[in-house]
């Protein structure tokens, strides 16, 4: 029971990390996309 629950704890952690480090990077790529077209937009 305690094998299975650590086993799984490895197993999930690096693509809970790998998850939210994919995620950060498409949220700071849109958010550096719109913040450049508004500049831009700007006269």
């Amino acid at each position: 029971m305690v094998e299975q629950i650590i086993l799984d704890a490895f197993l999930l952690l690096p693509l809970v990390i790998v998850a939210f480090l994919f995620i950060d990077g498409l949220w700071q790529e849109h958010r550096l996309c719109s913040h450049g077209r508004a500049e831009r937009a700007r006269p």
